[in-house]
């Protein structure tokens, strides 16, 4: 989201949405504490909002953010909203403020001037050049098939040559619009790896207004790659597979980094970015960078380091802590003529019948048949299957963990019994 605001002036944005985390609906009464949302200027260093934003109207979805007049004082501000509580409340959020009316500006005529004000004394290099006009104009002659306009610029500049400059202005437009569309093969996360690095390969195209591809201008591509701490990560990019050659130096826009040019195509550049198996689980910012016809062009896009394994890991031993904590009632004497089961207490009495509980578990083979299985043993059974094989010899059953080879429990059914072990 790019934003104009007068240099030096205060500038008060409203209407300023945030997206609940994890969901694209915005979020209402979004709560902001410092540190919260920061401010850079031209690339500066980022700090803390002089004013916090507050929520206007209040239990709404739209923020407020105030900009002091010294927080304008340059040619481009960046307000990054990044909620400093876990879990966080809403998507990091980020908006560019370009400034105008001066001549430190990103844009040096003032935007918001209801009549833009004019200098006679560029009109023509004299001294009282509003007074020439003012004689000359009179005197053109209308009827000639030739007339020149006789009032020049400190540049000579006629109107056949205005003209020409106002085509240079127009071909500048259409240079701009040409880049429009940033394509990005930025995984949503990148799992980090048990062990060495892993090379992710990212591309890049970019494409015009009309969907054709484009290169930006001296092909020169920037990618500058942070966390949301603001710590840089651009040592992690890399021009091959092999993770050999780190990207150059950007020539024309430090201190990015220079994508990769896909020779063999327009418009497409690349780079890798290497995640070690001992990286942080963390959130990047890929921030690319690039000029079309000397005008400054900018996009984000966003990832996060994870670690798949270690979650999966930490998830099997969260269902075993549960499964160890399950209580241990028996289920007992089930046989042919017994339906259903009856659920004894830990002393073998019988007790109340539970309807349906156990249809079936065992396969009826019209024996009576005895033995003792508890609660926790029938989850383990099923807990086992989905983690390792299950070996059978005959009437027994050796379940494995998820090594497929460490015995987790044995299962032994017969005609006279059941049993675990």
């Amino acid at each position: 989201m790019i934003i104009d605001a007068k240099y030096a002036a205060i500038s008060v944005l409203n209407g300023i949405t945030l997206l609940t985390r994890g969901s694209m609906d915005y979020k209402a009464s979004p709560t902001l504490a410092a540190g919260d949302v920061k401010i850079s200027i031209d690339g500066g260093a980022k700090n803390n909002l002089n004013t916090l934003p507050t929520v206007a109207p209040a239990a709404g979805t739209d923020v407020q953010v105030t900009v002091s007049d010294t927080e304008t004082t340059g040619k481009t501000m960046t307000i990054e909203f990044i909620d400093q509580t876990a879990p966080k409340e809403w998507e990091d959020q980020k908006i560019i403020i370009h400034t105008h009316g001066h001549a430190s500006a990103f844009y040096p005529f003032d935007r918001s001037a209801s009549t833009p004000t004019v200098d006679a004394s560029k009109i023509s290099g004299s001294a009282t050049a509003a007074d020439n006009v003012e004689a000359n104009i009179p005197n053109l002659d209308k009827a000639s098939t030739a007339v020149e306009l006789a009032i020049r610029g400190a540049d000579s500049d006629t109107l056949e040559t205005l003209s020409d400059q106002l085509d240079g202005v127009q071909n500048t437009v259409d240079g701009i619009s040409n880049v429009t569309r940033l394509t990005v093969s930025l995984p949503t996360y990148m799992n980090r790896p048990s062990a060495g690095n892993t090379a992710i390969l990212i591309r890049i195209a970019m494409k015009d207004d009309s969907g054709a591809m484009q290169d930006p201008d001296s092909n020169d591509l920037g990618i500058s790659v942070f966390n949301s701490s603001g710590a840089s990560r651009n040592a992690q990019l890399y021009k091959e597979y092999a993770l050999t050659n780190t990207l150059d130096n950007s020539a024309n826009y430090p201190p990015w980094k220079k994508c990769e040019k896909v020779v063999a195509y327009t418009g497409v550049y690349e780079f890798y970015y290497k995640v070690a198996n001992d990286a942080a689980e963390e959130e990047l910012t890929f921030e690319f960078y690039w000029t079309e016809n000397a005008v400054a062009l900018i996009e984000y896009r966003f990832t996060q380091v994870v670690d798949a394994a270690n979650d999966f890991a930490a998830l099997l031993t969260k269902v075993q802590s549960i499964v160890d904590k399950l209580p241990t009632g028996d289920i007992s004497d089930f046989d042919e003529t017994t339906d259903p089961v009856e659920l004894l207490d830990t002393g073998g009495t019988a007790g109340t019948s539970a309807s349906e509980l156990v249809d079936d578990f065992f396969n009826k083979n019209g024996l009576t048949v005895g033995g003792t299985v508890m609660f926790k043993d029938i989850i383990k059974l099923m807990y086992a299957a989905l983690r390792g094989k299950v070996v059978k010899t005959g009437s027994t059953y050796v379940f494995k963990d998820d090594d497929d080879s460490t015995t987790a429990f044995t299962f032994v059914t017969g005609p006279t019994g059941r049993t675990t072990s």
